[in-house]
């Protein structure tokens, strides 16, 4: 997650555990009830899990919380996908919209793919 603190001008990186699924909507929430910082934006450096493809569309489903991401996937991800690689590690740009049922959709705009170690 970065944002920035309005005082100093300085940007900020937060480091979260993956076991639960992180919103940007929670985020945004934190930092309005702290007041001491601006909400910019949420981006993962790295997110391990399952990636499949659905019909044109790519979902990555984390390893620890199952949060299903929908995934705005570059060469290097389709490349990994194709050559049946599924296990993966990602980082990129996190949003969220509501879905027709009310719940969150996340989207993830892949800026790094890779084959997660064993």
């Amino acid at each position: 997650m970065r944002g920035r603190d309005p005082k100093s001008k300085y940007f900020y990186d937060v480091e979260v555990q993956e076991k639960k699924p992180l919103l940007p909507s929670r985020v945004q929430k934190m930092c309005k009830d702290l007041e001491d910082y601006d909400y910019i934006g949420l981006e993962i450096r790295a997110i391990a899990g399952t990636v499949e493809k659905k019909g044109d569309a790519y979902v990555l489903a984390a390893r620890g919380s199952q949060q299903e991401y929908q995934l705005k996937a570059g060469e290097d991800l389709r490349k990994l996908v194709e050559g049946g690689r599924s296990a993966l590690t990602l980082g990129g740009k996190v949003t969220e919209a509501k879905g027709k049922d009310g719940k969150a959709v996340l989207s993830l705009e892949v800026t790094s793919a890779k084959e997660t170690p064993k």
